[in-house]
């Protein structure tokens, strides 16, 4: 694959001990000369960048980018990173040269090019305001998913950190390196590979983050400027990777280009970087394109060619997307005669006869070239009449290719019918029952989402039906495969299919409202009706409930008598447990896990009765042995003090009361425990004066009895504040109003 200087090294004396010291032999033949060992090691994550010694480190980054690597060297101030290089012997190639064997095609088969013209080409995505809000409206979680509100991810970093500075795309540099055909779930991906993924995440969260768009407009700035991004001259294979990138650089340019406000003179370079990026790409096989794509699978001589599986309408869809922005009639010429010769390799079902052979990945790279397909028509329908009832050689037509891809869905396993055994060999756990890995990732992970065809189904006139069943709901539905929403842009291109939309979904909102409005009337009805029944109860249960609570003293001092009968004291000692339950019956345990007994004193406040001075975690009770000691976090086991206030309003049944928490013991609470309790104040309002400290966040006060609904109120908004931290503090606070009630019985029932 790589065409390298073999690098021969030996063991240095006496250093065997140190990973970092070993220097690795080239197992390597022929053309490839990497250090296969070391980036196999690497991989599968046997050693680490850390352990590497600087020699090493360097080496490997001359073959294979991992974010850890690139981290590592950046660390130790090194300067190696071999792909912000341009390669030697890299030229641009004429148009002559690049696309002689496509205008043979041409001359050969007799290929009539179809009427077009660019005059009413509008861009395909509107204004960045426009676009965003339309991602929203299609679902409502688009800016929870895309925008500063979620944590940039190690990954996506990587990519804003690395992805920029890449002259050129280096191809499979990972792949199986784990031995397997792809990449093992365990075993790491290069920088390329992840950045496939990340690179349309950040394209995507632009729409909702000034900064990531600002980072985004930088890279590719840096690629237009520095001649970026071009395709790798060392390699006698497909440059897929590169064709796949530069395809999604489009797309982020097409999606953001109008919100950069660039010059004349920086718009002339990016015409010409589009221009020369599709002109490298061909020809498109090392052999001769100039022929049908072979079609007898069965004959001993058939070779997948690159021209006619997914990569081949990949260049196609590139080649169009810069002829339209360039508005170059020759680029349109040669995109609709890469098109065609890829159409050439569709069977009269619809499948691919290259990539439906390809083991237990035929179904993936199926529904992947059809896709490509889709959205080479979705450019193709900008400046021209639609192809997608068009037959070809085989009969077959854009729409079978798309249908048959689509009846795959929940039925991979159809296309082995199609696929060679020779293809399933390194396919793993695949292998044995032939199953397909797209049933995996589509039970798993949603990975195919139907909208993807947008372009299709708007031909058919039912994109407005699948839009009522949007099915882009995680991240992967909106990055995988090419990462072109395209029902956005068709939604911007079509006012009737937004006007059509724009109903659709208020006659959602308002059948909402009424469901809404339906429901609280129904539970106000039910409200009403209750209070009606509890009146006549309420004296009731006020005797039951002080019934309960007096027994319940009497439970809890003959718990502690019991306990304290066990132990011997003598005047001016220390009382001591190595651990004591304290156990309110028929409820949750407190286990004092600190070498002295709770300190409770009585304040001689009217409102605070007591304090207490513990540390414990919660348990349960199973058969008078503890099955759980862990129910709350630990952050709730070290506090130091506990006060209990309380208010009345003229009838103890309708007394309130709460337990506060101090957090100043608690300084080390990840999230900051007070911050956020500030926060809550602010956010809520704060409790009455009788019910918290006054002045200060450094009490957390929750509520263990109330009928005041202004209080619940309350309460429930500094819940919402606290949950939604989703850390330390957000734990510390379900932990405490787990246990609240019991601490407020302890401390009722101690005197």
């Amino acid at each position: 694959m790589f065409k390298f200087v073999v690098f021969l090294v030996t063991f240095l004396a006496l250093t065997s001990q140190a990973l970092s010291a070993v220097k690795w032999n080239n197992p390597g033949s022929g053309g490839d000369k990497r250090p296969v060992q070391l980036l196999k090691k690497l991989v599968t994550k046997e050693i680490t960048a850390s352990e590497l010694s600087d020699e090493d480190l360097c080496l490997s980054l001359k073959f294979l980018d991992l974010p850890s690597t690139f981290y590592e060297h950046q660390k130790r101030g090194l300067d190696c990173l071999a792909i912000k290089n341009s390669q030697k012997g890299w030229v641009m190639p004429s148009r002559d040269e690049a696309f002689k064997y496509l205008k043979q095609y041409k001359r050969i088969y007799k290929i009539a090019l179809p009427s077009f013209s660019f005059d009413n080409s509008r861009p395909s995505f509107g204004n960045l305001k426009k676009t965003a809000s339309t991602y929203q409206k299609l679902n409502q979680n688009f800016n929870d998913e895309f925008s500063e509100k979620n944590q940039i991810s190690n990954r996506m970093q990587f990519c804003l950190d690395w992805f920029g500075s890449v002259k050129y795309v280096a191809e499979n540099q990972s792949k199986n390196l784990d031995g397997s055909f792809g990449w093992k779930d365990d075993t790491l991906r290069d920088g390329f590979v992840i950045c496939q993924g990340e690179f349309n995440q950040i394209y995507l969260r632009a729409l909702n983050d000034k900064d990531i768009l600002d980072q985004l407009e930088q890279m590719l700035l840096s690629w237009i400027n520095n001649d970026g991004l071009r395709r790798d001259v060392e390699t006698d294979n497909d440059i897929f990777g590169q064709i796949l990138l530069f395809n999604k650089a489009s797309i982020a340019i097409e999606m953001h280009h109008s919100s950069f406000g660039w010059s004349k003179e920086q718009n002339k370079k990016l015409s010409k970087w589009l221009n020369d990026r599709v002109v490298e790409m061909f020809p498109t096989d090392k052999r001769p394109i100039s022929k049908i794509c072979p079609t007898n699978t069965k004959s001993s001589e058939f070779k997948t060619i690159e021209a006619c599986q997914n990569g081949g309408i990949l260049r196609a869809q590139a080649l169009l997307r810069v002829a339209i922005w360039n508005k170059d009639p020759e680029l349109v010429e040669m995109a609709y005669l890469t098109f065609h010769r890829y159409m050439t390799g569709i069977r009269e079902d619809g499948s691919n006869i290259a990539d439906s052979t390809r083991g237990c990945a035929a179904a993936d790279y199926n529904i992947w070239a059809s896709q490509f397909m889709s959205d080479f028509l979705f450019h193709w329908d900008r400046i021209a009449n639609p192809l997608w009832d068009t037959q070809f050689v085989n009969g077959s037509t854009p729409s079978d290719a798309v249908e048959y891809s689509l009846s795959l869905f929940g039925n991979f396993e159809s296309i082995n019918k199609h696929t060679l055994n020779k293809r399933w060999k390194n396919c793993d756990v695949y292998k044995a029952e032939k199953k397909q890995q797209a049933s995996r990732r589509y039970e798993e992970e949603t990975y195919y989402p139907r909208v993807s065809f947008s372009p299709y189904f708007q031909y058919r006139g039912y994109l407005i039906n699948e839009l009522k069943n949007y099915d882009r709901l995680s991240e992967s539905t909106y990055t995988a495969q090419s990462g072109a929403n395209y029902e956005v842009a068709l939604i911007h291109l079509n006012p009737k299919l937004e006007e059509a939309l724009n109903k659709y979904i208020a006659k959602k909102e308002e059948q909402k409202k009424q469901a809404i409005a339906k429901i609280k009337e129904q539970e106000k009805q039910a409200r009403k009706l209750e209070t009606a029944k509890n009146q006549a109860r309420i004296k009731e249960q006020a005797k039951k409930i002080q019934q309960k609570k007096e027994l319940l003293k009497t439970q809890i001092r003959q718990l502690e008598n019991d306990i304290l009968d066990k132990f011997h004291f003598q005047s001016g000692t220390q009382f001591s447990l190595a651990s004591s339950i304290y156990q309110v019956p028929n409820s949750t345990l407190f286990v004092i896990d600190e070498k002295e007994a709770p300190q409770i004193r009585k304040v001689n406040s009217a409102e605070e009765r007591k304090k207490i001075h513990a540390s414990f975690t919660v348990g349960l009770m199973n058969e008078e042995k503890i099955s759980s000691t862990r129910l709350i976090p630990k952050t709730i086991s070290n506090f130091g003090s506990l006060i209990s206030l309380m208010e009345y309003d003229g009838d103890e049944i309708n007394q309130t009361t709460s337990i506060g928490v101090a957090t100043g013991h608690l300084k080390d609470l990840a999230g900051g425990l007070a911050e956020i309790n500030e926060l809550a104040s602010k956010n809520c309002g704060s409790l009455p004066g009788k019910l918290s400290k006054r002045g200060a966040y450094e009490w957390v006060f929750i509520i263990t009895k109330t009928k005041d609904k202004q209080i619940v109120k309350q309460q429930d908004c500094v819940l919402d504040v606290f949950l939604s931290q989703q850390n330390q503090v957000s734990e510390f606070y379900k932990g405490l109003l787990m246990i609240s009630t019991n601490l407020e019985n302890y401390l009722n029932a101690v005197q």
